[in-house]
């Protein structure tokens, strides 16, 4: 998955690699919006014990882990912070069509 960023390719699957090697990060996946394929949607889980709050800039963990996450995205990639990557029970591959309509 390449797309152009400000006149340069940004490859999506290693934006991926670098969000799960994030310290907070459990698990990450980088999806293509079908109507749009230009777009992207980044979909995040929290390290165990870390849960997404309200306010972030009122918790200090939470807000510098939305700073470390938000400055591997590129501009056309949408965060979303969700409680568990919804995955398929015979394989346990992410299910990308469950991810979609999330």
């Amino acid at each position: 998955m390449l797309t152009k960023e400000k006149g340069q390719w940004v490859d999506m699957s290693e934006v991926e690699s670098r969000l799960q090697a994030l310290g907070s990060v459990a698990s990450a996946k980088v999806v293509a919006d079908p109507q749009a394929p230009s777009v992207f949607h980044a979909f995040v889980t929290l390290q165990e014990g870390q849960q997404l709050v309200e306010d972030a800039s009122s918790v200090p963990w939470a807000a510098a882990a939305l700073r470390e996450v938000k400055a591997v995205l590129p501009q056309r990639v949408s965060l979303h912070i969700i409680k568990e990557m919804p995955r398929n029970c015979a394989t346990h591959k992410v299910d990308l069509a469950e991810l979609r309509g999330i």
